[in-house]
């Protein structure tokens, strides 16, 4: 992640920052979160962005490593895209896990006493047990059924 304050104080020359900023500028104005703002506007929070971090460095202040720490650091009114793109990244979740809870359900309904049951039923009573917390109206299934 190129905004973290320990990447971006790596970058050495103005021709490598200017890359890179414009870079981050196009993957940021291609969001439909921010397709309403400037370019300028986001090369320009950008271009502070890396300013105050470069001057934390040669202050000899810490450089946050990771965008939790930069969350905090980032105050909304003077970077209010970069801070609503690490609040986007800190919500994130870091897997997920339907698949695997898939596959534990398969392995609980097909058991060696079930191992013959066509993949039509199997589906069926997967889909049950992983859906078992919607209320079923009864009434409504034998209305259309009957």
């Amino acid at each position: 992640m190129q905004l973290v304050p320990s990447n971006i104080v790596q970058v050495k020359d103005d021709k490598a920052l200017k890359a890179a900023i414009e870079n981050m500028s196009a993957i940021i104005n291609e969001q439909t979160l921010f397709k309403h703002l400037p370019m300028d506007t986001i090369q320009s929070e950008l271009n502070i962005w890396y300013s105050m971090w470069c001057r934390h460095k040669l202050e000899g202040k810490d450089i946050h490593k990771n965008v939790l720490e930069s969350l905090s650091e980032c105050d909304k009114t003077v970077f209010p895209t970069i801070q609503t793109i690490f609040a986007i990244i800190c919500t994130l979740p870091i897997s997920v896990a339907s698949a695997e809870r898939s596959f534990s359900t398969l392995k609980r309904v097909k058991t060696w006493l079930r191992s013959r049951m066509g993949n039509n039923r199997l589906s069926g009573l997967v889909l049950l047990h992983v859906h078992r917390d919607i209320k079923v109206n009864t009434d409504a299934i034998i209305e259309r059924f009957a």
